[in-house]
Formats: structure tokens, C-alpha cells, sequence
């Protein structure tokens, strides 16, 4: 039975409907309160509740009887029925709505819709598993970068390549002489620059190590061990008609930054040249995962991340689904999957495992949204040439993407030398060039003294990787959780790590078929 509900003159229904709407697009998932307005001028006796917690105490409502409703000339006549008070309620009020009120609710409506479907935007950024599924979706309907590829083949088996027990990241192995531990330590304690090799010491029926060279190619190469794996991709660069400006663009910004990036150390491990890193790391002693910081380098770091070139650079490497193939950015989108294209598997192990530690650790900033690396280095050159050396803190089993910038021939410098498969890579500016930089030593082949060569490198630390899958603990802290049958599985699947993140390296048979077109 309805109790008997009365209204005081000065109350305006429509205006306390736009005040609940107003109430409910600033939370969703909050009741709100009453309007005092309604408090003030409604009275209910021996009310229906369905539910207690879903309707106001009836101590918040006032005991005063109020006998008037709507306009000042309406009065309610107690004996009317329920259905003729809410008839006279909806005609009194249907002739109160002016034209501002109705585009006012409007608006409410309009701007509610918008912040639901931002907050649907936000939340798909956020999931590095939705970016990678419709990036996987993307690349396996499109085959052209591997029909129209080709491949170079190598000896080396990289099973056979050293790395940790439990295969996060790979062994830095120390010198096999005594004489050259002396060389490497003195070098390291007084930071003396270290030898590098020309292109005539590496390659051709006179040199001294007869490595392969690799031509540049108008299309991707892939690199494949012994075992059918492919180990790297020298991925060139998208068709894109505005892409060549795009990296002058990046490379006159990193000259002009050289002078203004404060570093003491302008010799270190990879070379003798300036260097910036940012983004998510773990290791060389952090208790947990966090931001790289560079104070006195802060704004640099910052307008070099916002700048278009090395957005459209790390989208290029990853392929994450983004807005960059919606608004067709690059002129042939086929040819932007990378990583996920040429090793999917892995790509999306990547997306799963940092979804995770993204998820737990929210204060952990991406630097770009589309790439599916957590942090990258700027070398400013002016002659960027690596030295000889393993990042050996990567992912064993991972990638790492490089990529060429400035003004040099390469077909005279500026080559990528990988050791380990006695491979030579021609490496022109705009290009960029995944290889698992952990377990393969690279160095690059000097350029003259009147060009410049600059690279921008994409990356993760492979203790982030064992930060998640202990369960966002040390490891110490994460043994210590375990009972002696969880620590015999442990082991086991330490054991079998590196078999497995080797089955996550795409098969050349499986991309390509039959091998007609090899190098």
C-alpha cells in the first residue's frame, strides 16, 4: 500500500531530477543523497521497502505534514487515488520543463556517454594483452613482410649460447686469457677507450675474421640459427613517403641536445659516446622494479619522448594495435609488424608478463604507449659506435630493437657486426634492427670523421621478467614462501626456462615455406 506523499509549493520536480543526474554522473557506483530541497517538502508515511539499503533511513526525512503540490493554484484533495497524485504530478511538471533544462539534461547525458567511453579508452591502453591480441589478429591475416623476404643463415645454434640458471638473462662470460682479463679490467677501472674493427678487418678474402656481409634490402631479412630459429630481423623501415624527414627530425634533436646532456662518464662499456636511458628497469641491485631517473637530464628525456619520430619508432618496432593504424599514419600498415609479426610468441609473452607487472605496480610509467619495450637509450654520437659487448641484463630469450640515425654511408661504416654469427649487417639511417642483444655480442664498424651516426635502442630488463613470475617478490623473499614440493617444482621450471622461451622463436619454415629465398 502506497502511503500518502505531499509536496510543498516551493518544490520543482524537474529540478530535483536534474540534480540526481547530475549526482549520478559524478559516480556511478554512489548512491547519492537526498535533495534537501525534497527533504524539506516531502513527507511519506508507511512506505514500501523493498530493500533496506537501497533507500534512505526514514529518520532522514521530517515529520512536518506539507498539504500543497506543484503550483501555488493546486491543491490535493486527500481522498484522490495514488495513480490521479502521480497523474497531477506529471501534468504540473511536463509544463515546468523550459528549453535551458532540457539542454542542460542533454549535456549530462552527453558528457556522461563521453567520460564512460574514456574511461573504455583508458582501460584498453592500460591492458598490454588486448594491444597484443589485435596486433597478432593484424599481423597473421597480412603475410606479405614474409612472403616477400628473405633470409640469412648462420652456423651457430643459439641453444649452445650461455646464459643464467633460470634463463632471465644471459651470462656476461669473463675472459678466456689472462692477459686479456688485465687488458678488460684496466679498461673498465681507467674507462680507455676500447679497439674497434673496420669494415676491411671483418669482411673480404684478405681480412682477418672473413665474417658474411649483408646488403641492405629494400625488404625485411630475416636471421636464422642452425635450428631453423629466426634470431633477428633487419626490419628497414615502413614505405612511408614523410618517413625519411621523420628521422632527420630525430637525429637533428639529438644533436642539438648533445651539448646540454650532463654525463661524467663519456666512456663506458658500450662506447665512447653520450647516452640517455629511461623507462622501467630491475636489477643491478634494486630491492623492486621502477622509473629511471635522470634528474639533471629530465627535460630532455621529456622532449625527446614526446617527439612524433621516436613515437612512430617504437610503434614500428612493437606493433602495438593502436591509433596509428586507425588513422593510417603509415602509407602500408603491412609492413608495421615487427616484432609481433616475427615473433609472435614471444611478442605476446612480453604483452602478458608486463600486463601483469603494470597492473601491479601502477607508479611504473611506459614511455611509449605502442611499443611493447620498457625502456630505451638515446646515443647522441656524435659518431656512435658500440664497442664490442652482450646486454647481458635483457631478456636471454628476448629482443632488442636498434635503429640507425644521421648522416653516413653505409656502406663504408656504421655497420652492425654480430660476433657470435659472424655476420656483417649494412645498417642505413632510418632502418632499425631486432636481435636478442643478450645473448649475441654486437659492435658496430666506425664512420668518418666528417659524418654522424646516432642510434635510438628499444629494450627490457629480464629481471622484470623474474619479478612477475615470482610473484612481484625477490627472489629470496619468494623461495622463503615456498614448501618443499613448491620448491622442487621451482627448480624444475627453472631447469626448463630456456627451452622454453627458445620455443617462442619463430621457425623460418613455418614463416616462409620451402627456403628459395636465401642468402
Amino acid at each position: 500500500m502506497w502511503g500518502l506523499v505531499v509536496l510543498d509549493a516551493s518544490f520543482n520536480l524537474v529540478s530535483s531530477l536534474i540534480q540526481a543526474l547530475t549526482w549520478e554522473d559524478m559516480s556511478e557506483n554512489v548512491s547519492p543523497p537526498p535533495s534537501p530541497k525534497l527533504c524539506a517538502a516531502v513527507h511519506i508515511t508507511n512506505p514500501i521497502v523493498s530493500s533496506p539499503s537501497t533507500l534512505p533511513a526514514l529518520e532522514s526525512f521530517p515529520t512536518t505534514p506539507h498539504f500543497v503540490l506543484g503550483p501555488p493554484s493546486a491543491t490535493l484533495d486527500p481522498s484522490s487515488s495514488t495513480l490521479d497524485l502521480l497523474s497531477s504530478v506529471d501534468a504540473a511538471s511536463s509544463n515546468t520543463i523550459s528549453s535551458a533544462q532540457k539542454r542542460k539534461l542533454k549535456r549530462n547525458m552527453s558528457a556522461k556517454n563521453a567520460r564512460s567511453k574514456r574511461r573504455e579508452k583508458a582501460a584498453e591502453a592500460l591492458s598490454y594483452r588486448v594491444h597484443a591480441f589485435r596486433a597478432s589478429q593484424k599481423a597473421t591475416s597480412q603475410k606479405t613482410p614474409v612472403s616477400t623476404s628473405t633470409s640469412v643463415h648462420c652456423e651457430i645454434n643459439v641453444h649452445d649460447l650461455p646464459v643464467t640458471s633460470t634463463a632471465f638473462t644471459a651470462l656476461d662470460p669473463p675472459p678466456n686469457t689472462r692477459k686479456r682479463r688485465r687488458a678488460v679490467l684496466k679498461s673498465r677501472t681507467r674507462r680507455k677507450p676500447q679497439p674497434v674493427f673496420t669494415l676491411a678487418d671483418l669482411v673480404g678474402p684478405d681480412s682477418k675474421f672473413r665474417f658474411k656481409l649483408v646488403k641492405a634490402s629494400s625488404t625485411p631479412t630475416a636471421i636464422v640459427d642452425s635450428d631453423d630459429r629466426i634470431i633477428g630481423v633487419v626490419a628497414n623501415h615502413p614505405d612511408d613517403k614523410d618517413w625519411a624527414q621523420l628521422m632527420q627530425e630525430a637525429a637533428d634533436a639529438l644533436e642539438s641536445h648533445r651539448d646540454s646532456v650532463s654525463q661524467n662518464d663519456l666512456i663506458h662499456r658500450r662506447g665512447a659516446f653520450k647516452a640517455l636511458r629511461c623507462g622501467v628497469s630491475y636489477g643491478g641491485g634494486q630491492e623492486v622494479p621502477g622509473n629511471l631517473v635522470d634528474g639533471d637530464n629530465a627535460d630532455i628525456l621529456k622532449a625527446l619522448n614526446s617527439m612524433k619520430a621516436f613515437k612512430r619508432l617504437a610503434s614500428f618496432a612493437s606493433c602495438m594495435y593502436s591509433r596509428l593504424f586507425e588513422t593510417k599514419f603509415f602509407s602500408s600498415s603491412i609492413r608495421l609488424a615487427v616484432m609481433c609479426t616475427w615473433a609472435s610468441s614471444l611478442f605476446n609473452y612480453y604483452a602478458t608478463m608486463l600486463d601483469g607487472l603494470h597492473n601491479e605496480h601502477r607508479h611504473l610509467v611506459r614511455i611509449f604507449r605502442d611499443s611493447i619495450f620498457s625502456a630505451v637509450s638515446y646515443n647522441f654520437g656524435p659518431r656512435t659506435v658500440c664497442y664490442k659487448h652482450k646486454d647481458y641484463a635483457n631478456l636471454a630469450f628476448g629482443f632488442c630493437a636498434i635503429t640507425a640515425l644521421g648522416t653516413f654511408d653505409y656502406t663504408k661504416g656504421g655497420h652492425l657486426v654480430l660476433w657470435d654469427l659472424q655476420l656483417v649487417i649494412e645498417f642505413p639511417a632510418g632502418c632499425t634492427i631486432l636481435i636478442p642483444s643478450a645473448l649475441i655480442a654486437h659492435s658496430n664498424i666506425p664512420v668518418a670523421e666528417h659524418e654522424r651516426r646516432y642510434s635510438f635502442a628499444q629494450y627490457t630488463a629480464g629481471g622484470l621478467f623474474r619479478w612477475v613470475s615470482h610473484g612481484f617478490k625477490t627472489r629470496e623473499d619468494y623461495l622463503a614462501t615456498l614448501s618443499c614440493e613448491e620448491l622442487a617444482a621451482h627448480k624444475e621450471n627453472d631447469s626448463k626456462r630456456w627451452e622454453f622461451g627458445l620455443s617462442m622463436f619463430s621457425k623460418w619454415q613455418d614463416m616462409k615455406g620451402p627456403r628459395h629465398s636465401e642468402h
